[in-house]
């Protein structure tokens, strides 16, 4: 075919006019994609993402003494209902008569988590200690259930670091204490058959008790082991005896 001097094949011009269209196109996402990229590489240096919060797992503190087994409850450090029940379940759990059982009692929350503390104990069970016996205790609090003919108890262990002092807390403490730890009774009907609390010495340890029952063994019995700086508070004259006897054995 001949054509015409100047003619274009209509064809050839819309194959032209796409073709430009196709690069303007790949220019126009090119710029979007450049554009894009700047704009998230400066928004993440200047507004960085915050970095994971890391929650550091809590390790259960070291006992005082042995015990025959141990139990774990976790707890919200505000569900003071769920302590209480929880703690009323580990205390009808079945456990041999002379054994002892320890209650690891762990808060957690969004925040992180840690072992109960005295103060949290104290709390938890609206117990108001003298507030000097608090400043002088440690971190660290030990739970205990001790199981025997008499029935279960509960019982206490923590540091403290002036042992006189504690002592003298304690004796301010002994007018109001029966009334401020009745929940570690967990319902038991308690009619005091003494006034005052007793002079006791096993292993030439002395303690206090005083006596709550006379047909079975319940009281508040309470000693500061001196090799240890350990204030100890039990519920019974045979649960505070064991307990010594373990601390002996511990050292």
């Amino acid at each position: 075919m001949v054509t015409r001097p100047g003619y274009v094949n209509p064809l050839v011009k819309k194959a032209h006019r796409s073709a430009g269209v196709y690069v303007i196109l790949g220019v126009i996402v090119t710029l979007l994609i450049a554009i894009g990229t700047g704009v998230y590489y400066f928004w993440d240096t200047i507004f960085p993402a915050p970095e994971p919060i890391e929650i550091i797992k809590a390790v259960p503190p070291t006992p005082f003494f042995a015990t025959e087994s141990s139990r774990t409850i976790d707890i919200s450090p505000t569900d003071r209902q769920q302590f209480i029940k929880l703690m009323i379940d580990s205390m009808k759990e079945f456990e041999r008569n002379g054994t002892m059982k320890r209650i690891l009692i762990k808060l957690s929350d969004a925040s992180g988590e840690h072992f109960i503390t005295p103060s949290d104990f104290f709390n938890f069970y609206q117990i108001t200690p003298p507030a000097s016996l608090v400043k002088r205790l440690g971190a660290n609090i030990m739970v205990v259930v001790y199981t025997a003919a008499s029935g279960t108890r509960l019982g206490l262990a923590m540091h403290t670091n002036d042992a006189n002092r504690t002592l003298r807390d304690m004796l301010d403490w002994e007018s109001s204490m029966l009334n401020d730890i009745k929940p570690l009774f967990f319902g038991v009907q308690l009619a005091p058959i003494s006034l005052t609390f007793e002079d006791r010495s096993y292993h030439n340890i002395d303690w206090r008790y005083l006596k709550l029952s006379s047909d079975t063994d319940i009281g508040i019995g309470y000693s500061v082991f001196p090799a240890k700086n350990l204030l100890i508070i039990t519920t019974s004259k045979e649960f505070t005896e064991t307990v010594i006897d373990r601390l002996f054995n511990a050292r």
